[in-house]
Order: C-alpha cells, then sequence, then structure tokens
C-alpha cells in the first residue's frame, strides 16, 4: 500500500519558532493555520497548499 504524505506536513516541517523559544514538543503552527489553508485550496484551484511559498 502507497503511503501518501500530507502537503500541509511538508510546509510546517519547514516552519521555525526562532528567535522565540524553541522546543521539541513546540510548533509554529496551530489549527487555525491547518483549517485557513485547507480551506483556501479550492478557492485557489485545489492547489497543494505547500506549493504557495
Amino acid at each position: 500500500m502507497e503511503e501518501t504524505v500530507d502537503p500541509l506536513a511538508t510546509l510546517f516541517e519547514g516552519l521555525s519558532r526562532d528567535p522565540d523559544l524553541d522546543a521539541p514538543e513546540l510548533q509554529a503552527y496551530d489549527a487555525a493555520d491547518t483549517l485557513i489553508l485547507r480551506t483556501a485550496a479550492p478557492a485557489l484551484g485545489g492547489l497543494d497548499p505547500a506549493s504557495w511559498w
């Protein structure tokens, strides 16, 4: 079975909290960011949100 890669996960992996506090359990995004990007994708022609940058 082929494993699917979430394009948003790939995008979010590249974000950093620098110069703010950083720790392995902290992330530079939250659920609102994910919701906004997934909601906007169809309005932008179904483009992969990770390709916007």
